[in-house]
């Protein structure tokens, strides 16, 4: 269990609650949308930077920092849960959500390794579609998407999202 409070940082239990530590190296800027993949590591958003906590008493690396991909102004971000999926991660780019960057090592034991593929200047990776209960009119909307405030990645590897005009979700994971 992992306990985020901004400003001092994240606080594990590796005993069921009986203690809690606060994690070295841990950030300490505001958190945001903090989700765990199948492994249990822990992926965040602080200040803008996507984090990654590896696991119980483990380490903390910024993926923005070591990404060689361009990621800036992370906001929304989604984790396959699945274990067919561990180390996905799916980080949308710009003012929609069918722009962004994939990972599929993530979950690396060397932060420096983890590759980004996707957006480099125009590339879609892949696109939004509404679901078919959602107005059928935002599968023919020019941007579509628009920017999330949540993402979450289901079962199947669809990342779905709230965007400014409806519910959408992308397959691209």
């Amino acid at each position: 269990l992992l306990i985020p409070i901004a400003g001092v940082g994240v606080y594990e239990t590796t005993d069921g609650g009986v203690s809690f530590s606060l994690t070295s190296g841990t950030p300490t800027s505001t958190f945001f949308n903090g989700q765990m993949d199948y492994n249990g590591v822990y992926y965040v958003n602080v200040g803008g930077s996507l984090w990654r906590y590896s696991g119980p008493a483990g380490t903390w690396a910024n993926l923005t920092s070591q990404s060689g991909a361009q990621i800036t102004n992370v906001d929304a971000f989604a984790v396959d849960p699945t274990s067919a999926g561990h180390g996905k991660v799916y980080v949308p780019w710009g003012s929609d959500n069918w722009h962004g960057f994939q990972s599929t090592n993530a979950d690396t034991s060397n932060p420096a390794s983890v590759t980004w593929v996707g957006e480099t200047g125009g590339t879609l990776v892949g696109g939004p579609t509404a679901p078919s209960y959602d107005v059928p009119w935002l599968n023919y909307a020019s941007t579509g998407g628009g920017s999330a405030s949540t993402m979450q990645c289901d079962k199947n590897g669809r990342v779905w999202w709230a965007g400014n005009q409806g519910f959408w979700y992308n397959s691209v994971i």
